[in-house]
C-alpha cells in the first residue's frame, strides 16, 4: 500500500511538473549556451542521439502527441529536429528509466552567426571557428553537420551551432548547420549574453553593440523593457560590429527551483569537489550519487549526464553517468553481432570490440539513411568512433560514425611500451621506426628519443596508421 501511494504521489507530481512546464511562452527559458530550454517542467535536458520517436540521454521519448517548439517556432514538428541538437524534454520517464512520453520538446540553438575566423588544430581532427566572441570547437567525428560537412566550413558561413560550453567558455559543437553566406545586414543572427553599457536604445554584448531603436519585439522581457546585468537573446542582422535587433528574449534559469526529477547532459565546470560543480550553469551537488563507471573521477570539462530533483535551485544528484569519452578509433569492420550490441574493428596489429548502448549515436556520411547496427556491412564499412572505458575495461560507443575509408586512428592510454621500438594500446601493438612522426602534448615535433623519454604507460596517445600494416606513421601524446 505505501508502494501505490507513493506511485501515486510522484504520478501526481509529475503531471503537475509537466503542466508547469507547457505553460508560458515563447523559447525564454534557456539553458545556458547549450542551446536547449528549461523550465520547471523538464524531464531531460541533452542532445537527441536518435529518432524513432526521439531519444535523449538514453531515454526514448514517445512523441506521438508532442508539442514542438524550434528555435521559438511553437508549430514546429519532429521533421523540424535533427541528431545533435540539444533539446528539452518535457514529459515523464517511465519506471523502467529507458523510456518516456514527451509532452514537449524545445530546441533553441546556442549561437547563429558568421564564422570570422577558422584555425585546424595539427592533426586535422577538430577546428576552432570564431563566431562573434566565441570559439567554437568543430569535431570532425562528434560533431553533426548539415548543409555543411567538417572539411567545407569556411570563413563567412552563417552556421547555427548546438552544443556544450566549458570551464573557458570554448563552446563544443554537437550540431553544426549552414544557414547561408553572410549578407551584412541581411542574414539573421543570434547571440546571448547579458546586458551592459545600456544607454538608450543601445547596449553592450562583448565587443558587439546592440541597436535596438528600429521596429524590435521585447515582448518576452520583464515589463518589456531592457535593463543592465539582464541575460537575454539577441536575433537580428549584422553590420561590422553592430547588431540591428528585431527580437530580444530573456534567457531564464535552468529548471526552476523544484522539480521532481531531472536528466542533464553536459560538461562538468567550477568544479570544486563532487559536491560542488556546474553544468550549463546549473549548480549540481553530487556527494551522494551512485557513478558509472564506479571508478569515475569528476574533473573540469568531462562530459557527463547527471539525473536527480532539483531542490531548492539545487540539482541533488542520484547518479552521475561519464559521456563522451577520450577513446577514438577508426578502422575497417570486422564483425558486427546484435546479439551482443557489438562491433569489431580490424587494424593491423589485431581487433579490437566496442560495445554500443542506448546513448550510442549513429551517423552516416554515405547515405542520408538512418544508420543502424544491423545495418553495418563487416569486411567493408570504415567507422570513426569515439568512446570511453568502463570499469571492466570494455569500450563504451558514445558516437559512430560511417565514413569513406582512411587511415587506422587509435587514440587511448598507453599500456605498455619499448623504448624506440614499439607502443601498445587497446592491446594492439604497433611498431615505431626511423619514418614515425612523433609530436609532444603541444603539437610540436619531436624525435624518438625525446618522445618515449617523455612517455609514461597511461598517458593519453593518438596513433596514426596510413599504410595499414601495423607501424606508426604519426604518434602523439594527448592531453
Amino acid at each position: 500500500m505505501a508502494r501505490l501511494k507513493f506511485l501515486f504521489t510522484l504520478f501526481l507530481s509529475l503531471l503537475l511538473v509537466s503542466a508547469l512546464g507547457s505553460c508560458g511562452g515563447g523559447s525564454g527559458n534557456s539553458v545556458a549556451n547549450n542551446g536547449g530550454i528549461g523550465g520547471t517542467g523538464v524531464t531531460a535536458a541533452g542532445t537527441i542521439t536518435g529518432f524513432g520517436s526521439i531519444f535523449v540521454n538514453g531515454i526514448e521519448f514517445d512523441t506521438s502527441n508532442s508539442a514542438f517548439d524550434v528555435d521559438g517556432d511553437g508549430n514546429a514538428n519532429e521533421t523540424d529536429l535533427a541528431l545533435g541538437m540539444f533539446v528539452s524534454v518535457t514529459g515523464t520517464i517511465n519506471a523502467d528509466g529507458t523510456s518516456g512520453t514527451a509532452d514537449r520538446v524545445v530546441f533553441d540553438d546556442a549561437i547563429q552567426g558568421r564564422i570570422s575566423a577558422i584555425t585546424m588544430d595539427a592533426d586535422g581532427q577538430t577546428k576552432s571557428l570564431t563566431v562573434f566572441d566565441t570559439t567554437i570547437q568543430a569535431d570532425k567525428v562528434t560533431t553533426t553537420y548539415q548543409n555543411t560537412a567538417f572539411a567545407s566550413l569556411a570563413v563567412d558561413d552563417v552556421i547555427e551551432v548546438s552544443g556544450f560550453t566549458d570551464q573557458t567558455g570554448i563552446l563544443h559543437a554537437t550540431r553544426i548547420e549552414k544557414k547561408e553566406n553572410f549578407v551584412a545586414g541581411v542574414s539573421e543572427v543570434e547571440i546571448k549574453g547579458m546586458v551592459s553599457g545600456l544607454t538608450g536604445t543601445t547596449f553592450v554584448l562583448g565587443s558587439f553593440s546592440v541597436d535596438f531603436s528600429g521596429p524590435v519585439d521585447l515582448s518576452d522581457l520583464p515589463n518589456g523593457t531592457v535593463t543592465n546585468g539582464l541575460q537575454v537573446e539577441v536575433k537580428g542582422t549584422l553590420n561590422g560590429s553592430i547588431i540591428s535587433a528585431s527580437r530580444i528574449e530573456q534567457e531564464d534559469d535552468l529548471f526552476g527551483d523544484n522539480v521532481n526529477k531531472v536528466s542533464l547532459e553536459g560538461i562538468v565546470t567550477d568544479l570544486t569537489g563532487a559536491s560542488s560543480f556546474k553544468i550549463a550553469g546549473q549548480q549540481i551537488d553530487a556527494s551522494a550519487a551512485t557513478l558509472e563507471p564506479s571508478t569515475l573521477i569528476l574533473t573540469n570539462g568531462m562530459e557527463v549526464e547527471v539525473e536527480g530533483p532539483v531542490i531548492n535551485g539545487l540539482l541533488q544528484a542520484t547518479k552521475v553517468k561519464k559521456r563522451g569519452g577520450k577513446i577514438k578509433l577508426a578502422a575497417t569492420v570486422a564483425a558486427v553481432s546484435t546479439a551482443t550490441s557489438s562491433i569489431t574493428l580490424q587494424l593491423a596489429p589485431g581487433t579490437v570490440v566496442i560495445q554500443i548502448n542506448n546513448q550510442t549515436q549513429f551517423e552516416d556520411e554515405l547515405s542520408s539513411n538512418t544508420l543502424t547496427l544491423s545495418g553495418i556491412n563487416p569486411g567493408t564499412d570504415y567507422l570513426e568512433l569515439r568512446g570511453y572505458l568502463d570499469t571492466s575495461g570494455n569500450i563504451i560507443a558514445s558516437k559512430i560514425k560511417r565514413d569513406h575509408p582512411d587511415k587506422d586512428i587509435v587514440q587511448a592510454p598507453v599500456d605498455s611500451f619499448v623504448i624506440g621500438n614499439t607502443i601498445t594500446v587497446l592491446g594492439l601493438t604497433f611498431s615505431t621506426d626511423s619514418s614515425t612522426e612523433f609530436e609532444l602534448t603541444d603539437d610540436a615535433s619531436t624525435d624518438s628519443g625525446t618522445f618515449y623519454m617523455n612517455l609514461n604507460n597511461g598517458d593519453l596517445v593518438k596513433i596514426k596508421d596510413k599504410n595499414h600494416d601495423g607501424t606508426a606513421d604519426e604518434v602523439e601524446i594527448e592531453n
